[in-house]
């Protein structure tokens, strides 16, 4: 797990306003010191909250800064443009994401920039729990601290189990990935990768505990609270297809957030935390930021040429009154989009998630029982706060069902949430079309194509003693995937 290092606690007692404005930690401190307060859990929370925003691996970096490859928001740019809606046609950062070159290589930055991000996070969030239970800290005050905790963890392991292995739909008996419940040192024997279904048995076990336990205040909206929590568990139930919990979810998580939708967010270029439709983003500021590696670099022209491109048969998708049409026709006749927008000083925030989201989850999750009526309800109430001229389609079944799937790639475009990643988790077969300039990357994909799919990184491989050879993923067409390995279900 993640070369199976001893975390290096190193923890400024800052308080959580100096995040945005202060420099990164300073002080090293020991566990002891760390979790012998309710401050100290949360100075160590805040840092965990850094690995989100910013996480870049110098495992596989020894170099420095990659751009395609620093934190979350790279994440959400490398599964956009591996769908159809978006691509990156020209030699420039996201190249190899978009032409499926750096998921089959099991020492590309990709690979390992997303497995070492989760497991970071993962082995954070089990020291703090490790450390947690016999810390002096007030018993009244540790159940939400473990909530929080929890909620991160399930995170990681959500982002993770995606990437890796094949969707909760096509089996619970599938290989998975590694489950650690206990913080890794020197004399960690490794796991093995547990079945799908235990991985998600684990992230419903912590998202549970934590809705009913994490608070629904918070000081600061890039903490995870209620809202967030029941968001990321309804994000969950829809991928495992248990959709009467997704739809419950969702609507505990619109209803809890308490804001309604906001068209105008679509004028302030989706870089301000305080935007009142965000539910979860991370902040920036010019001394803490990415520079060239922000998410908004991609999308917008003065940091880099050419840009992520958009498809022209996706832009037609939009009507002329829809606020969410900021296309602009390029040179090269695809469409560049004014969504994002980068600040001069590098310090814009990142979104993680929003209302609109939970309006979509609800409506599809709803509409995959059978419920059309409520369900194309939620889709118009979010279609014309989005167009005024919009006009209810009257779709039942099936096509109201693919109206709401083509209104999830409209709504959360480049937010790494739709298109591509729904094409997985249904278990898709789907094709490029011909507007992709080049031919060679007009792929056509089967059901759980193994290209979907990254291979597990080689380090991994290398220093989990209870992985081998024989656990990797397929990585050519027929190549077939490892058995669930002893840990079982």
């Amino acid at each position: 797990m993640n070369k199976l290092y001893i975390i290096l606690l190193s923890v400024a007692f800052l308080s959580c306003e100096e995040w945005v404005d202060e420099p990164q930690p300073e002080a090293e401190v020991g566990a002891a010191q760390v979790f012998s307060s309710v401050e100290g859990v949360e100075a160590f929370l805040t840092g965990t909250y850094r690995t989100i925003r910013g996480f870049n691996d110098e495992l596989v970096n020894t170099s420095g800064s990659n751009d395609d490859s620093e934190g979350f928001g790279s994440i959400m740019n490398t599964r956009t443009v591996k769908g159809n809606d978006f691509m990156q046609p020209a030699f420039q950062w996201m190249t190899f994401e978009y032409r499926y070159l750096a998921r089959g290589n099991p020492n590309s930055r990709k690979v390992n920039m997303i497995w070492n991000m989760s497991y970071e996070l993962i082995n954070s969030m089990n020291l703090l729990l490790s450390e947690l239970e016999n810390s002096p800290i007030n018993n009244a005050e540790k159940p939400s601290l473990e909530a929080e905790a929890r909620a991160i963890r399930a995170f990681a392991y959500f982002q993770s189990i995606r990437e890796y292995a094949l969707p909760y739909q096509a089996g619970r008996d599938n290989v998975g990935i590694p489950i650690y419940l206990e913080p890794a040192d020197v004399t960690s024997t490794g796991s093995p990768r547990r079945s799908v279904g235990a991985v998600y048995d684990l992230i419903l076990e912590d998202l549970t505990f934590a809705s009913e336990n994490i608070p629904e205040t918070r000081e600061f909206a890039w903490k995870i609270n209620k809202t967030v929590t029941d968001g990321i568990l309804a994000r969950v139930y829809l991928e495992m297809g248990l959709y009467g919990e997704a739809a419950q979810a969702a609507n505990q998580a619109r209803i809890g957030f308490g804001r309604s939708l906001s068209p105008g967010s679509y004028s302030d270029g989706f870089r301000d935390l305080d935007s009142p439709e965000w539910m979860w983003g991370m902040p920036f500021s010019n001394d803490q930021t990415a520079f060239f590696g922000m998410f908004a670099s991609f999308w917008d022209g003065t940091r880099y040429t050419p840009t992520i491109r958009a498809n022209p048969t996706f832009v037609e998708t939009f009507t002329d009154t829809d606020v969410r049409n900021l296309f602009t026709l390029a040179p090269d006749s695809l469409y560049v989009t004014s969504k994002f927008i980068a600040d001069p000083d590098f310090g814009e925030d990142v979104v993680l998630m929003r209302v609109a989201e939970m309006y979509l989850i609800e409506a599809e999750a709803l509409a995959r029982q059978g419920n059309d009526a409520p369900a194309a309800a939620l889709l118009f109430e979010l279609q014309s706060n989005r167009d005024p001229a919009v006009t209810a389609s009257g779709n039942t079944g099936q096509a109201l069902i693919d109206e709401i799937m083509l209104e999830r790639r409209k709504e959360l475009y480049a937010e790494g949430l739709a298109d591509f990643p729904d094409n997985r988790r249904l278990q898709q077969a789907w094709v490029r079309d011909d507007n992709h300039p080049n031919p060679a990357f007009r792929f056509s994909f089967v059901q759980n194509d193994y290209r979907h799919f990254f291979l597990i990184p080689q380090d991994e491989i290398d220093a989990n003693p209870a992985l081998t050879a024989a656990d990797q993923n397929p990585d050519s067409e027929g190549g077939t995937w490892p058995q669930p390995s002893s840990g079982g279900d």
